[in-house]
């Protein structure tokens, strides 16, 4: 190892140079603590050997600048004093020594305890070799991380459907780079539109390649629309699969790996748009808020079993019939369960009041209200876990 040898005094200088030399290590020797700090400002060292009384820069002092420079590499510093009060070993030691030695040194004892600097040398060498592959590999996870979200992102609706007499809104934020929530919003045909907010257990890569694959499955646009299309033999086309029917298809599908021990929480609805007739299904999952224009906001919501956990569960689907000036919210448990300091969560109950507040603001700032509301109750901009909001309102006619 390279070492910086720092003492006033020639003979003990010469002796412990030739000592280190005689070990295989090299040795720049100064004379004064002034010297010593010009020659390691210019040069690697690993390890510096200093005496404590010096003229002009003494050892504490030097060892003080050594720490403060803002080397990369680690320096192991020896202090060497004849003092022998303890106050003055605590002295050094606050100043950034790591060992010391008393004169007259001990070649012996010298050598010791330049192998335990080594060991430690050595060992803080090889974990900043293992942070920089940390930092390499995190780098490169995070990267991919970015571009499986920018993925994941593009299967969520990129402009809002073009359906005469509705209007729609969202808010989807994932509370890490993945989300395991997923949404969409579907015209079926030219008489129904689909719409659905699932939430995959857990979080992070695994619940998202599912979203990811329930999104697949819940499209229009690859060969699994058969989930939400059935053959109608009768005229010779195809009708919107029911919601009952398309609960029972995905928990066969998807039950639960004890081994992943994956399920997850799904509310899917079909919307007449002639009639106005809202049929839905619930596994699991948050239910309906729904706001008509001539009352108060209300809470639909029974229980169910989430997808995956029992393959003999039976779902049932409810209606609900809207009017013009009608909303409905859909939502994740990331708005119902969200908590304050307190561990309070936000509950249905708040949504109500928030909607009702906001009611008659545009659906995108109704929308907006409520997840603002959320955030004041969570005193974050964050979320614990993933959020995701749907709403959509059944416009009024002209002249209404």
């Amino acid at each position: 190892m390279k070492i910086l040898l720092v003492d006033d005094n020639f003979v003990s200088r010469r002796l412990m140079q030739r000592h280190l030399e005689g070990a295989g290590h090299e040795v720049v020797s100064c004379e004064d603590g002034t010297k010593a700090w010009q020659r390691f400002l210019k040069e690697e060292f690993a390890i510096v050997i200093s005496d404590w009384m010096m003229p002009g820069m003494d050892g504490p002092e030097l060892i003080r600048r050594i720490r403060q420079s803002g080397k990369s590499d680690y320096v192991y510093i020896i202090m060497i004093t004849s003092k022998g009060q303890k106050e003055d070993f605590i002295t050094g030691m606050e100043a950034g020594a790591d060992d010391y030695l008393t004169k007259p040194v001990d070649m012996e004892e010298l050598r010791v305890r330049l192998r335990a600097g080594e060991r430690i040398i050595d060992l803080k060498r090889r974990l900043e070799e293992k942070n920089r592959q940390l930092e390499s590999v995190n780098s490169r996870m995070k990267n991919e991380l970015m571009l499986a979200a920018q993925i994941q992102n593009s299967l969520l609706p990129n402009q809002i459907p073009d359906i005469p007499g509705m209007d729609f809104a969202w808010f989807y934020q994932p509370s890490l780079e993945l989300a395991g929530d997923i949404f969409n919003i579907l015209p079926l045909d030219e008489k129904h539109l689909g719409l659905y907010v699932v939430d995959v257990s857990g979080h992070g890569v695994p619940a998202a390649l599912l979203s990811v694959t329930l999104s697949h499955l819940l499209s229009l646009h690859s060969s699994s629309s058969l989930f939400l299309m059935n053959q109608d033999h009768q005229n010779n086309g195809v009708i919107p699969t029911h919601c009952t029917e398309l609960a029972h298809y995905l928990n066969q599908y998807f039950q639960l790996d004890n081994h992943i021990g994956q399920f997850f929480t799904m509310l899917y609805g079909i919307l007449n748009l002639e009639t106005l007739k809202f049929s839905y299904i619930s596994a699991g999952h948050p239910g309906i808020f729904h706001f008509p224009w001539s009352g108060n906001p209300t809470y639909i919501h029974y229980p169910s079993f989430p997808i995956g956990i029992d393959r003999s569960a039976r779902y049932e689907s409810r209606e609900l019939e809207l009017t013009p000036g009608d909303r409905i919210l859909l939502v994740s448990d990331g708005i119902l369960e969200a908590r304050n300091k307190e561990e309070e969560q936000f509950g249905s109950q708040r949504v109500l009041e928030t909607i009702h507040q906001f009611g008659k603001l545009p659906l995108r700032e109704m929308t907006g209200k409520l997840v603002e509301q959320v955030r004041q109750w969570t005193h974050s901009n964050t979320f614990e876990d993933d959020v995701t909001v749907v709403a959509l309102e059944i416009q009024e006619k002209e002249g209404h």
